[in-house]
């Protein structure tokens, strides 16, 4: 856990320059909501995320439950229990869940983590697919390789203009009507290398946990040096008060941010 925070806060320190350019902020404590189209990164957290509108920029999200139907130009970075991407993204997607479903266009590559992983019938990648989970399910279009560890299952009309790689004991199930271009390759595993599969996997999800806890961490100081200056200008004899609040508040919860969100990889895990 500590190694954990301690790159969250040196990916927050990178961040802090990117979060002080033009940015959305969508937050609720229930449900966090975007329905119209913007053109500034966005950023969203909450119990669930919607995100309907278009987005002209990188989208970070994460919330027990996220769906993202809008296009979005650039990156898509999402965590969250389930999490389902339906819009055309510009460039490149990570998500990790427990249930992960890409529904959509990507230009680029497709980082996915989750016990269950699909892409489904609609969707299609423009680059890789890189992919950790418990059982990947592939229906649509890929246009580079995939990379895989867990079960692979491969169904008819989906399109690997790539190769297919998979490590695992267990061969992947082909079905008959997929296209696969390039080697079909299964890295079958030791003893010794047993725990392979899951490298893929972990790196996937820590990326994306340890991105949304930065985010957190730089939304809540932002927050937190707005409020303060301005609590400091109009309210000045409030400072000392709401100063000792934020202490003794502040610190908890980004404990138990870390303690949730961090703890992702070891959740589904």
């Amino acid at each position: 856990m500590r190694l954990s925070a301690t790159l969250a806060v040196s990916l927050s320190l990178l961040l802090v320059p990117m979060v002080g350019l033009a940015a959305v902020f969508v937050t609720d404590e229930e449900t966090a909501q975007l329905t119209e189209s913007v053109s500034d990164d966005v950023y969203a957290a909450s119990q669930t995320v919607r995100i309907s509108g278009n987005v002209t920029g990188d989208v970070a999200a994460a919330g027990e439950k996220v769906e993202i139907t809008g296009n979005v130009t650039q990156d898509v970075h999402a965590a969250g229990e389930t999490v389902s991407l339906e819009g055309e993204v510009g460039d490149d997607v990570h998500a990790a869940g427990a249930n992960v479903a890409l529904l959509g266009k990507v230009a680029g590559d497709a980082f996915l983590a989750g016990s269950e992983v699909m892409v489904g019938e609609e969707a299609s990648v423009g680059g890789d697919v890189y992919a950790g989970s418990s059982n990947l399910v592939i229906s649509g279009n890929v246009q580079g390789d995939v990379w895989a560890a867990g079960q692979v299952h491969v169904t008819a009309g989906a399109v690997i203009n790539g190769g297919l790689l998979v490590m695992s004991n267990e061969a992947p199930v082909i079905d008959e009507g997929a296209q696969i271009a390039g080697e079909v390759k299964l890295e079958a595993l030791t003893h010794d290398d047993r725990e392979r599969p899951f490298q893929l996997m972990g790196w996937v999800r820590s990326v994306v946990s340890l991105f949304i806890v930065s985010l957190v961490l730089v939304y809540g100081a932002r927050a937190l040096t707005t409020s303060t200056v301005r609590t400091v200008v109009t309210k000045s004899w409030r400072s000392l008060l709401v100063g000792g609040l934020w202490t003794l508040l502040f610190v908890p919860v980004s404990l138990i941010l870390l303690v949730t969100i961090a703890g992702i990889p070891l959740a589904l895990g």
